[in-house]
């Protein structure tokens, strides 16, 4: 979600960064451990400022969301059964629904547009075997990563 969030700053409103260079900032950070936006957050940082951007992205990451959550849990146990607590919460879901379909569909436009039907096929394929028939997540992606491993050799040899 921040996700997205990052690319439209970064990339649409301020031009720090290329949407394609976004992309491969997103694309790592989804693979090192960790959170993806702390992870996308240190690699902006560093791109941008070096080791002090890091320091000031992850700080920019860490801090409001733990302050936010630390005040929301002293009050959350005296206030959860107030009707207007409840109605601001369930509020929160269509806000947080809203953004998961922005990031989905940010992931998958780009994918579209370029009109490559293999990778179209994979992301179809991908979505129906883990949404439709139930298949593990992990297997999809594994499943996924050998097929990008055996295009990426097979584009060597041919290179």
């Amino acid at each position: 979600m921040i996700v997205s969030l990052m690319q439209k700053e970064f990339v649409e409103k301020l031009g720090w960064l290329k949407n394609e260079e976004m992309q491969d900032i997103t694309i790592i950070a989804q693979s090192a451990p960790g959170p993806i936006a702390v992870n996308t957050a240190i690699m902006l940082g560093y791109r941008l400022r070096g080791i002090k951007g890091i320091c000031m992205s992850v700080l920019g990451m860490i801090l409001p969301p733990l302050v936010i959550l630390s005040v929301i849990s002293v009050f959350y146990t005296q206030f959860k059964e107030f009707a207007l607590i409840a109605a601001v919460l369930q509020g929160m879901r269509a806000g947080v629904a809203a953004i998961v379909i922005d990031v989905a569909l940010s992931i998958v436009m780009p994918v579209i547009m370029d009109k490559k039907p293999f990778y179209i096929l994979i992301m179809v394929c991908s979505f129906v075997a883990a949404c439709i028939l139930k298949v593990n997540i992990i297997i999809v992606l594994i499943v996924c990563l050998v097929i990008g491993l055996i295009k990426s050799a097979f584009n060597l040899i041919k290179a």
